[in-house]
């Protein structure tokens, strides 16, 4: 499943990128014809600004996946899961001994984990006694 959304989002971000360099490039070759007057055709530069615009729009789109959204989502995803737990614990559907076990569980891997996992595995409670 993981691989399907890879590929998706790889295939967006080259067609969007490529569809945002191929205008750019057209616009410049509008704008300023006389830069490529018998140096190039329109063909050759909106190629060009097509393969420029798929491999900036797909660095940017690593860098702010990397920079941002990761680390948020682990966040969010952390603290979500705390109030989960605890919400739980004072319904009385977890008992002291399992919350304390959850919680630690949580925290060794929120803070231990390396920060290329996106979020923390799922765990199966184990039975109330």
């Amino acid at each position: 499943m993981n691989l399907k959304v890879d590929i998706i989002s790889y295939v967006r971000s080259l067609s969007f990128g490529g569809l945002l360099g191929c205008g750019v490039a057209y616009l410049v070759f509008l704008s300023y014809p006389h830069l490529f007057e018998g140096r190039a055709s329109l063909e050759a530069v909106v190629i060009f600004g097509s393969l420029l615009g798929a491999a900036l729009h797909r660095a940017i789109d690593a860098c702010l996946v990397k920079t941002f959204l990761l680390p948020f989502g682990r966040f969010t995803n952390y603290y979500g899961k705390l109030i989960e737990l605890t919400l739980q614990h004072r319904a009385g559907l977890i008992d002291d001994e399992s919350y304390k076990l959850i919680k630690k569980e949580l925290v060794r891997e929120y803070f231990l984990r390396p920060i290329g996992k996106a979020s923390v595995q799922e765990r199966v409670l184990p039975p109330k006694q």
